[in-house]
């Protein structure tokens, strides 16, 4: 099996992304902010981008991997700015 894989899971890089989208969801639904249709949008968006991210890591399809990833980033972003704007 090729080393890449092994290597980043074992960094938990794959996790960090994951990690901050959960608590700013968490965060946000606490808040009562995340419900309805946004809710299960966020919800999708998080399933979607991990379940992609981990299965390029695993498969070592670095391409994926990378798209992956931006969705988590993309998410994590989305989540930013309605914390800031709700608090706005």
């Amino acid at each position: 099996m090729p080393a890449f894989p092994l290597l980043y899971l074992n960094r938990g890089g794959a996790l960090a992304a994951a990690v901050i989208c959960v608590a700013l969801a968490v965060s946000l639904w606490r808040e009562g902010e995340l419900y309805g249709l946004i809710f299960a949008v966020v919800i999708s968006w998080f399933v979607f981008s991990l379940a992609i991210e981990v299965w390029a890591a695993i498969d070592t399809r670095v391409g994926l991997w990378i798209v992956g990833l931006l969705s988590q980033t993309g998410l994590a972003i989305f989540l930013s700015l309605k914390r800031l704007v709700t608090r706005w």
